[in-house]
């Protein structure tokens, strides 16, 4: 079985961010490590987020999760 993966402009189109924050998320461990896939790429590199992270998100699974929520969320607020 395979899992789902999605690209950073997906996430950060659903979760109303730019793609420079969710890469920022990555790269400061913010977003679990465990669902990060990392694909080789010449210029920078390129991720894609198991489908499973973004569930937890929004169910707020974890406390890792729960604290990106509210990272997210205040962020968000902060630009209407």
């Amino acid at each position: 079985m395979t899992e789902s993966l999605l690209t950073i402009g997906e996430v950060a189109r659903y979760l109303r961010q730019d793609a420079t924050t969710i890469r920022r998320h990555i790269q400061r461990g913010a977003i679990d490590p465990t669902y990060v896939v990392i694909l080789p790429h010449r210029v920078r590199q390129s991720y894609r987020i198991k489908r499973q992270w973004l569930e937890n998100l929004l169910q707020g699974n974890t406390e890792r999760e729960r604290t990106l929520s509210l990272c997210v969320c205040v962020c968000h607020n902060g630009k209407e």
